[in-house]
């Protein structure tokens, strides 16, 4: 299903709801139907899906699918303008620990730094960025803002001029 959501074909993955239901209740269950809920604009239900895998997750539960659930949840949070949530998310899960999905937290987090009005600890998450995401994409193309990619690492927390 994650490959469909990918390619964006949302139809036939949302034609998998029933299937994904029938599966035993765990969170990656819960969170593969707040993903659902979510590509396809049902936000309410998304967010009650992710509050229940959060709260289901176990010592069992791979820390793939808890940063999941944490990154998507900033993320809806940042797409309703809840910057505070989108912090606490964020934060959530990246107190989880190192994982592939610590840069798309890091993404989610310091919009909501900024929506908060913390300027200068969303400056200092993004000079933690990596220089490329896990796959190997430059920095400027994994949702880093312009300001920030240029003086990312510089030290400096001044934009560079505008050309």
């Amino acid at each position: 299903m994650e490959y469909l959501l990918l390619a964006g074909d949302v139809g036939q993955a949302v034609e998998l709801t029933d299937t994904v239901r029938g599966l035993q209740q765990t969170a990656q269950q819960q969170h593969v139907l707040g993903r659902l809920a979510l590509e396809s604009g049902r936000q309410d239900e998304a967010r009650r899906e992710f509050t229940a895998a959060w709260r289901s997750r176990s010592a069992d539960t791979e820390p793939e699918t808890v940063q999941c659930i944490a990154e998507q949840m900033a993320w809806l949070c940042l797409i309703q303008s809840d910057g505070h949530g989108a912090v606490s998310w964020g934060r959530r899960g990246l107190d989880t620990g190192p994982g592939d999905r610590a840069w798309l937290l890091r993404d989610e987090l310091t919009p909501g730094l900024a929506l908060t009005g913390q300027f200068d600890e969303g400056l200092q998450a993004v000079r933690t960025c990596p220089n490329t995401a896990p796959t190997g994409v430059p920095r400027n193309w994994t949702g880093c803002s312009p300001a920030a990619r240029c003086t990312c690492g510089t030290g400096s927390t001044t934009p560079p001029a505008a050309t």
